[in-house]
């Protein structure tokens, strides 16, 4: 069991007991401070529970750092793309199927036919076709749609 400090002590003294910089020490949320300035051990906590928490917080830091370079190195090597990128390209492919689709129905029925309630006919039917068609696809993409 780690036996407690002196009850008082200074922040460059704590940081060399623990081997870590004075800057963790004074940033750490556990340290309890005195008046003058000191660092008051028994209401901070044992030499032992200090160093296993600066040593997580130094660990999740580390890792967090380490998890954005790779990132970053996944990003350069084109494995990696930001979701805002692929979004604005999928709705930017979504729109020119979505406006070749609604155009189709024109230059069908001008090929089909010179009678203007067949061309009609024709235009709406195949008009009604893709809508109907633009709508499922629609309800199929992006988030699943939350119940309460």
């Amino acid at each position: 069991m780690a036996r407690p400090l002196s009850p008082k002590i200074n922040a460059n003294q704590l940081s060399k007991a623990l081997g870590v910089s004075k800057q963790a020490v004074l940033q750490s949320k556990l340290v309890q401070r005195l008046p003058d300035g000191e660092i008051d051990i028994p209401a901070t906590m044992t030499m032992a529970q200090l160093r296993e928490q600066t040593e997580r917080e130094s660990y999740r830091k580390e890792k967090a750092l380490a998890d954005l370079r790779e990132m970053e190195a996944e990003e350069k090597r084109g494995e990696l793309i930001q979701m805002a990128v692929v979004k604005q390209e999928w709705e930017r492919h979504a729109a020119t199927i979505r406006d070749a689709l609604l155009a189709a129905p024109d230059r069908v029925a001008q090929q089909a036919g010179k009678e203007p309630q067949q061309v009609r006919i024709i235009r709406e039917g195949m008009m009604a076709e893709i809508r109907k068609l633009l709508t499922e696809l629609a309800g199929t993409v992006g988030p699943e749609p939350q119940t309460a």
